[in-house]
């Protein structure tokens, strides 16, 4: 089956059909594009490696998860967002560990009930490079749950596929000019909302995004990534904020664009 950022051509169906259910018809299941590759500028084949550490150093993975200890409901009741953070971390190894443990997906749903706790369960889940759970189909029960927090999850996704690609995009154009020099991090495009710099690559993070979105397949997914498109195209709608906060440049915003396309057979 013909795959494209991670979607089955059956998801990307399925997606526009259940948002036509509720708007007029604006996604086209079919207007799909085949070679995605174009959309951003081309990067060297060294670029082109994976990111993702969990793969070339399993033992240091394995060596974290033996030090994983689940954190308590009452300890992700009240937390901020940077305290958030290590117990998002250690669910996650958990999960990597153990995919049926139901007390991890019971301290994960108290987790994604708050905006903070979502959100620090992004930062780790896609950009933490020793982490393998996020690299394939996500377990079954851990799926069901992201589909039935539907409050932050959708509108998540939609924003950290936004900031990958235009992360992307930076690199892109540095690798044009030096391919084997350190990739500037003052590009635009903050990542202060959902993921860290110093963690994993956005190729790794873009394509870990789409493998859930791919995987979740809700009509509230669709519906964020349609929204996200029409703010970008009207420059209003619900995303107008967040764009406007990203700074995005106009190179960014048009590959952005292109992309929710491939996604939305817009």
């Amino acid at each position: 089956m013909q795959r494209v950022l991670g979607f089955s051509t059956c998801s990307y169906s399925w997606i526009a059909q259940s948002f036509n259910r509720f708007h007029p018809r604006c996604i086209q299941p079919t207007c799909f594009r085949s070679k995605v590759t174009k959309l951003c500028p081309k990067r060297p084949r060294s670029s082109l490696l994976s990111d993702n550490n969990a793969t070339k150093y399993p033992q240091k993975a394995i060596y974290l998860t033996a030090q994983v200890k689940l954190p308590q409901i009452s300890e992700v009741q009240n937390a901020t967002f940077d305290q958030c953070l290590p117990l998002a971390r250690n669910i996650c190894f958990r999960l990597q560990e153990e995919p049926q443990d139901e007390n991890a997906y019971q301290v994960l749903k108290e987790l994604l009930s708050r905006e903070e706790g979502a959100r620090a369960f992004f930062v780790e889940y896609l950009s933490d490079y020793e982490l393998s759970l996020p690299d394939k189909k996500p377990p079954f029960k851990l799926e069901k749950l992201l589909k039935d927090c539907d409050e932050y999850v959708p509108n998540l996704l939609a924003r950290n596929l936004a900031m990958s690609v235009a992360k992307e995009v930076d690199l892109a154009n540095d690798s044009k000019n030096a391919e084997n020099e350190e990739v500037d991090d003052t590009g635009s495009g903050s990542w202060s909302d959902s993921v860290e710099e110093s963690s994993g690559g956005p190729t790794m993070v873009k394509e870990r995004t789409a493998l859930l979105i791919d995987s979740i397949a809700s009509s509230e997914i669709a519906r964020e990534l349609v929204a996200l498109w029409f703010s970008i195209r009207s420059r209003k709608g619900k995303y107008v904020h967040f764009l406007e906060r990203q700074k995005f440049r106009k190179d960014q915003l048009d590959v952005i664009q292109r992309t929710l396309e491939v996604f939305i057979g817009a």
